[in-house]
């Protein structure tokens, strides 16, 4: 990784190294946010402000990112950033693509220095301009000179627009990651002790905005990181109650989560479980 400066006639541009264990798989894989570089490397997600070493953020993804990042396909990415929501978009091939297709998209907020993930084949982010005027639509709006509104013609009222993420999918169709949502799936993190039981009454959560409808399973297993299906127990929860933005669950294990599904429109910001202890083991 190195950083160039223009030094001016005869020397141009002079460049320092910054490290030379880090750097990005492909040029796509860097986004500039204007005040910082985000970029993926070989084994983790960074951010550079042009002083010091890159600094590591990807603590809560890195294993699940390069899990899944295909070896074959790693030059192959596309990004977008968002700066409106403050959102980096970066599109890879996953183990699931077996012919080298962008299929999925795993997505930070480095305003919020949160994570998000989305299964979507594509072949390529673009900027979408909405709102702009051409002079081919200016007659759809006024249908003589003389109608015009009384606007300077060097005003940022005649080239007001907005940008939209947006991107080709397989088959050569813009679309645009704009609109309304249909619903998500979010599965939780466990809650628990090894050393006793717990029932695990009802599951709370806290909405910026609610949705329209929902339901959960509720998972629970003896020993936490295990993946015997023998030893997961899967059931229904309760209804969700909207007004109490709650799932009532009832039932007993040493380790409890939840994989929620929501439709419509929402935001969850928070959640918690009502534990009860059943005694120690």
């Amino acid at each position: 990784m190195y950083v160039g400066t223009q030094m001016g006639y005869p020397t141009n541009w002079g460049w320092q190294a910054i490290t030379k264990n880090i750097g990005a798989p492909c040029q796509e894989a860097v986004v500039s946010t204007g005040n910082a570089l985000y970029f993926i490397g070989t084994d983790d997600f960074y951010e550079y402000q042009l002083n010091g070493l890159p600094t590591p953020i990807g603590q809560n993804v890195r294993r699940w990112f390069f899990k899944n990042l295909n070896p074959n396909y790693k030059d192959k990415m596309s990004s977008f950033y968002d700066q409106d929501q403050h959102v980096i978009y970066w599109a890879f091939v996953s183990n699931n693509s077996l012919d080298g297709t962008l299929d999925t998209c795993i997505v930070y907020n480095w305003a919020t220095q949160t994570w998000g993930r989305m299964d979507l084949k594509m072949q390529g982010f673009v900027q979408i301009l909405n709102g702009q005027m051409t002079y081919n639509t200016l007659g759809t709006q006024w249908t003589t000179w003389n109608s015009l509104p009384n606007i300077s013609y060097d005003s940022s009222f005649w080239i007001n627009y907005r940008i939209t993420p947006g991107f080709f999918d397989t088959t050569n169709k813009l679309m645009a990651l704009a609109g309304t949502s249909t619903g998500a799936t979010i599965t939780t993190n466990a809650f628990g002790d090894d050393s006793m039981y717990t029932s695990m009454q009802q599951f709370k959560m806290r909405f910026y905005m609610e949705p329209a409808s929902g339901s959960a399973i509720w998972q629970g297993r003896p020993t936490l990181g295990t993946s015997d299906p023998t030893l997961i127990a899967n059931a229904n929860t309760g209804p969700f109650v909207l007004a109490d933005a709650r799932f009532d669950v009832g039932q007993s294990t040493r380790w409890h989560n939840l994989i929620l599904t929501f439709n419509g429109d929402f935001e969850l910001i928070m959640w918690y479980p009502l534990l009860v202890s059943r005694g120690k083991n």
